[in-house]
C-alpha cells in the first residue's frame, strides 16, 4: 500500500540567480514560507482526429509542448519575498549601511532580466526533487488593509526548463523573521502623511512570451519579457478635492514603509515602495454607513528622473551572496 503525500510536508525554495540563464542550480538557497501555492505542469497534446472505417477520429494523442507556471502565496520578508521583486524588476543596487544591515533598491531594467530556479518537494522522497529553471515572475500582487491584516503577497511565475534532481533532499532552513502587521503601515501622497488610505493593492506584471525554437525538446527555447505595467487600487476617505484631481487629471506621488525589528545599531527592517507618478482612471465614490469612501484605480506611468514606474528599497540582514 503506497503511503499518501501529506501536503503539510510540501516545501518550494529558489536559488535567486541562475549564473546562467535557462540552467538550473544545484540547490535552493532560500526557502519560501507559503500559505498556498505549487507549480502546475501542463503537457500539450495533439490528436490527428484522422478517419478510418469507424465512428471515430481520435486514435492516438501526441505530447507536444510542456509548460510550467506557478502561483505562490506568501506574506512579505525582507529577507526572502524582496527576491521576487528582484526578479521582476529587473536591477538593484546594494549597498552596506553598517555591518549586520544590507540595503537594497530595486528598479525597471529593460536589459538585465534575471532568472532563478525553482525547486518543489512535490513528491517527499530522495532522488526526486523537482527543479524549474529559466523562471521568471510574471505578477507580483502586495496588499494590505491597515485594520485587519500582514503584508500579503502573491505571485505568478512561468518557467523553461524541468529536470529532477537525484540526491538526498535538502536540509531546510526557513526564515525566523516575523511578518508586517499592516497596521504599522506609514503612507504619503505627494511627501504627506496619508493617514485616509483604508487599503491598498498594487500589481506589477511582465507581459513574457514563449518562444519556441527547432531545438529538439518538447520545452520553449527562450522566455522573453514583453510589456511592463503597474496598477494600483484603493480605498480612502472621499473628498471635494480629491476628486477635482481625479478630474483634472493630476499626478499623484505614493510611497508606503513597513517597519519591522531593529538590526544593527540605527536602522531597521524595512520595506519601502516609492511611485513616484500615478494617474487616476477610476474614482467611485461610495456611502458606508457613516463613512463616505472612495475606490480609487490608478496607473503608474515610467518616471524619467527616477529611470522606473517605482522603486523598491529593502532593509534587512540578509547579504547579497546569501540570496
Amino acid at each position: 500500500m503506497t503511503q499518501p503525500l501529506i501536503s503539510l510536508k510540501h516545501w518550494v525554495g529558489q536559488a535567486t540567480l541562475e549564473a546562467t540563464p535557462g540552467t538550473a542550480e544545484a540547490a535552493p538557497t532560500l526557502y519560501i514560507p507559503l500559505k498556498t501555492g505549487d507549480v502546475n505542469t501542463k503537457v500539450g497534446m495533439i490528436t490527428p482526429e484522422e478517419t478510418r472505417g469507424v465512428l471515430s477520429t481520435e486514435w492516438v494523442s501526441v505530447p507536444t509542448i510542456n509548460e510550467y507556471a506557478g502561483t505562490f502565496t506568501s506574506v512579505y520578508y525582507t529577507d526572502m519575498t524582496y527576491a521576487w521583486l528582484y526578479n521582476i524588476l529587473g536591477s538593484q543596487i546594494h549597498t552596506t549601511l553598517e555591518a549586520g544591515v544590507e540595503q537594497y533598491v530595486a528598479k525597471l531594467s529593460s536589459t538585465n532580466r534575471p532568472t532563478m530556479t525553482l525547486f518543489e518537494n512535490r513528491w517527499q522522497e530522495a532522488d526526486h526533487l523537482d527543479a524549474y529553471s529559466g523562471t521568471v515572475i510574471d505578477k507580483f500582487t502586495g496588499k494590505f488593509v491597515p485594520a485587519s491584516s500582514l503584508f500579503d503577497i502573491s505571485v505568478s511565475t512561468k518557467s523553461l526548463h524541468h529536470t529532477v534532481v537525484a540526491g538526498a533532499l535538502p536540509t531546510t532552513v526557513f526564515t525566523s523573521e516575523v511578518p508586517f502587521a499592516a497596521a504599522g503601515v506609514q503612507a504619503t501622497k505627494a511627501s504627506s502623511a496619508f493617514v485616509d488610505l483604508t487599503d491598498f493593492e498594487i500589481d506589477i506584471a511582465v507581459n513574457h512570451a514563449s518562444y519556441k525554437g527547432a531545438d529538439g525538446t518538447p520545452e520553449y527555447t527562450y522566455i522573453v519579457p514583453g510589456k511592463f505595467q503597474v496598477n494600483c487600487k484603493g480605498t480612502f476617505f472621499a473628498s471635494r478635492s480629491e476628486f477635482e484631481k481625479y478630474l483634472a487629471g493630476t499626478e499623484e506621488a505614493f510611497e508606503f514603509t513597513f517597519t519591522g525589528a531593529a538590526i544593527g545599531t540605527t536602522h531597521h527592517k524595512s520595506v519601502k515602495f516609492t511611485i513616484p507618478r500615478t494617474k487616476y482612471n477610476n474614482y467611485d465614490v461610495k456611502y458606508d454607513k457613516s463613512l463616505q469612501m472612495a475606490t480609487v484605480a490608478a496607473k503608474v506611468l515610467y518616471d524619467q528622473t527616477s529611470g522606473s514606474p517605482l522603486t523598491v528599497t529593502n532593509i534587512t540582514d540578509r547579504v547579497a551572496t546569501a540570496w
